[in-house]
Order: C-alpha cells, then sequence, then structure tokens
C-alpha cells in the first residue's frame, strides 16, 4: 500500500469550546514562530479567545480522531463583514486537506452569520 497513513483519517470540523482554548493557542503558536514571529497583538488574541466569540466571531477546529489538528477564526468587522484569522494546520496533519475543509466550514459559517 503507497500513500501516509494519515490520508485516510477523517476530519471533523468542530466549533470552539473553551476546553479547546489551548488548541487555538498552540497551533497559532506553532505557525506563527515557524514563518513569522509571535506580535503582542496576536497573544491578544490567542490568551482571549472567547472575544472573538462575544464579539459575533467564531472559532473552528479540525479534529482528526482524538487530535485537534488544525484550527481557523472568523472575526466580525462589521454586521455583514467578517475577517478569516489565525488559521493554521499542525505539521503532522499538513497536506492532507484540512486547511482547506476549515476554509469550506469558515466560509459557510460566514454565510450562516449574514456575511
Amino acid at each position: 500500500m503507497t500513500g501516509s497513513p494519515l490520508a485516510a483519517i477523517q476530519v471533523e470540523i468542530i466549533p470552539y469550546h473553551p476546553s479547546l482554548a489551548v488548541h487555538f493557542k498552540s497551533l497559532n503558536e506553532e505557525w506563527l514562530n515557524r514563518y513569522f514571529s509571535v506580535t503582542k497583538e496576536d497573544l491578544e488574541m490567542l490568551e482571549h479567545p472567547d472575544k472573538i466569540i462575544e464579539q459575533g466571531g467564531c472559532i473552528l477546529f479540525a479534529k482528526a480522531g482524538n487530535a485537534i489538528a488544525g484550527t481557523c477564526a472568523l472575526v466580525r468587522d462589521e454586521d455583514h463583514s467578517f475577517e478569516l484569522v489565525k488559521m493554521g494546520v499542525t505539521a503532522r496533519y499538513q497536506g492532507l486537506g484540512f486547511g482547506k475543509k476549515l476554509l469550506e466550514a469558515a466560509i459557510r459559517e460566514g454565510a450562516d452569520r449574514g456575511a
């Protein structure tokens, strides 16, 4: 059999729950530290994800089995406008379509919220 055994793993997109806040922070810090650096503004958002929810946005996660493999957030800009922020998939699950699934779910969520 060829290919990665990870390729057969199904991805489930799940909404934010406070118990997942640690994953929102760690997944984004992994990505930011790999390609950029974590700024004060990044830390503010990563350490207080409930603010995204309170302001009408949402946070989504890609779950692979029992592992949280990726995340993204929609931040409400205006009544009918959102910005996609803090999207990342951990290195182990990159290249398997998890990011695409997160993006598709974020687009649907934005549309459901009137974007």
